[in-house]
């Protein structure tokens, strides 16, 4: 995910080779690119990285990331200008991008936008390069985190059963991949 806020007022060429630039760097590193935001204005401009790896990175490899990053930009013209550059790891509030970030979260509450508008909150039990399994719904407003299934049937996409006027999903639910507009993992309390 790539994403520039239009406040960083580079041209279309200086941000493609801004991220060419970035792209490189990760792949130099063994990492990969989550996203890319871009804030502030050329004066005061802010770079802000997001990288991660299947078994998660270490302080050590954002703070090779950021010098290779920082010394690779400070050949770009266009920042010729103070910016601030932050790298870090994705975090619990960034979207899931790939497979294996599905997959290093089993066992952890999603919380999940579908494409056509239904949000789901559940716990994460498989996932492989197709879909992913919720075992069970998950209530934040309870004070357990475990909750009791709704029904047994697998559905895929989403079966919705009608309960005294109430959708329901039906549990354990296998959403496919391409059926997920936004993931992120919930915070459990």
């Amino acid at each position: 995910m790539i994403m520039a806020n239009a406040a960083h007022s580079l041209s279309e060429t200086d941000y493609k080779e801004l991220h060419n630039i970035i792209m490189q760097c990760c792949q130099q590193h063994g990492v990969t690119l989550i996203a890319l935001e871009l804030r502030g204005s050329a004066r005061r401009r802010v770079v802000e990285v997001y990288i991660d790896k299947p078994e998660g990175v270490s302080l050590r490899e954002c703070a090779d990331v950021s010098n290779a990053i920082g010394s690779a930009i400070d050949r770009i013209p266009a920042f010729s200008s103070t910016y601030r550059l932050d790298v870090s790891s994705p975090g619990i509030d960034r979207p899931l991008v790939h497979t294996w970030q599905y997959i290093r979260n089993i066992g952890r509450i999603l919380n999940i936008k579908l494409a056509n508008g239904t949000t789901i909150k559940g716990r994460l039990s498989s996932a492989d390069n197709a879909v992913l399994t919720l075992s069970e719904p998950y209530d934040s407003s309870q004070s357990h985190a475990h909750s009791t299934p709704v029904s047994r049937k697998i559905a895929s996409p989403p079966l919705k059963q009608k309960f005294g006027g109430t959708t329901m999903l039906s549990f354990p639910l296998v959403i496919p991949y391409d059926t997920i507009k936004q993931a992120t993992v919930e915070l459990e309390m």
